[in-house]
């Protein structure tokens, strides 16, 4: 007999951090009636977690998947994580910044949906608009998972961004194959991007769970919290939203040139964000392995890095791609002199991205 559902909390620290540990201690607590299992690497000193937690299992996987972003993205994009879980259902990915504020998970898995996430975005499909759902904290249907990573393998060897966005492209293009959560259901699963956007969407009301809570819009994130911990947090000091846009706005108004490293999603988006201030960028910059498809987007031309050699320490570059590559991009450009350099952040993308969403809710509705 199938099982209904597992929860997999993944975890690559023998020892976790303050936040994580509250995290961890509060999820089980809320969601302990059902089987909870730490994914881990292969030699992970797991005393900690065996010691807090003895009603929950160990599962191991080879080192190489827990050794950074893409090594995480080639577990959760392999058959193997899915196999190893074939006696449920589902899956419920409960990382480790994840805070859960009750136990909704069976009323989500009567739901006829094959993933559930917080919605992502912003630019999608030549628009702006949340979509897709994050997989730091996701519902999966582990038949529904393994099926569309056996029938488009091609695609999932090739993917290049973040799991979850495979899973969410996969929504979109085979819908009769794999059925992601519209955004009026994710937006009561989970928050992780927008949080204020997403909370106003969803009526004012908290979600099942948010994801990366102490990473964003922390003054928001104690608002919706707080109240649900016995004990009295310590927040990171993050700067807040104002903060983030000031600290931002002064790196682009000390520069006579602008250039965006990146001219994928977030380097769109970001041209947007310039267009809705009346900011000027240049061009967009793109390492010279890859292949562009265009060599103009909205008037503003996209060279190769080599094209640029002579002219670049001139101007300011702004590190618009996703964050797997920033810090490796930022290494390359200070190796040829490069030193106006801003690369963007999680926060200010979540800053940034609410922005472009709000402007194009209102330009909707006086459309």
């Amino acid at each position: 007999m199938i099982e209904k559902v597992i929860i997999v909390i993944p975890v690559y620290k023998s020892m976790p951090d303050y936040l994580e540990k509250i995290s961890i201690r509060h999820n089980i607590d809320i969601l302990n009636r059902h089987p909870i299992v730490f994914v881990v690497p292969k030699n992970m000193d797991v005393s900690w977690y065996c010691g807090e937690f003895p009603d929950c299992s160990i599962v191991r996987f080879p080192e190489k998947f827990f050794a950074g972003f893409i090594g995480y993205n080639q577990l959760l994009l392999s058959d193997s994580f899915y196999q190893v879980f074939e006696d449920y259902e589902k899956v419920l990915i409960c990382q480790a910044d994840v805070f859960v504020f009750s136990d909704e998970l069976e009323r989500f898995c009567q739901m006829p949906y094959d993933y559930f996430g917080a919605p992502i975005g912003i630019f999608h499909d030549g628009t702006y608009k949340l979509y897709g759902g994050n997989g730091g904290f996701s519902l999966r249907n582990i038949r529904a998972c393994r099926y569309i990573l056996a029938n488009h393998t091609d695609e999932c060897m090739e993917w290049k961004a973040n799991e979850d966005e495979f899973f969410s492209y996969c929504g979109e293009k085979y819908g009769h194959e794999f059925q992601v959560a519209p955004v009026s259901i994710a937006c009561g699963f989970a928050f992780d991007r927008f949080p204020r956007l997403i909370y106003e969407i969803n009526n004012k009301c908290r979600p099942f769970a948010v994801h990366g809570w102490y990473v964003r819009d922390i003054s928001f994130m104690k608002f919706l919290i707080e109240s649900f911990v016995n004990e009295k947090i310590v927040w990171p000091h993050i700067l807040n939203n104002e903060q983030i846009i000031a600290e931002f706005h002064s790196f682009i108004n000390k520069q006579s040139k602008i250039a965006f490293y990146g001219a994928g999603d977030w380097g769109k988006s970001f041209l947007r964000y310039f267009d809705l201030n009346e900011f000027n960028v240049d061009c967009f910059l793109v390492s010279d392995e890859q292949i562009c498809d265009q060599t103009l987007y909205n008037g503003k031309k996209i060279f190769h890095l080599s094209e640029m050699s002579n002219v670049i320490q001139k101007y300011g570059i702004i590190i618009t791609t996703g964050r797997m590559y920033r810090n490796e991009i930022r290494e390359n450009l200070m190796q040829i002199g490069v030193r106006n350099i801003y690369e963007i952040s999680e926060e200010l993308c979540n800053v940034v991205g609410e922005v472009i969403l709000r402007a194009a809710k209102e330009n909707k509705m006086h459309e």
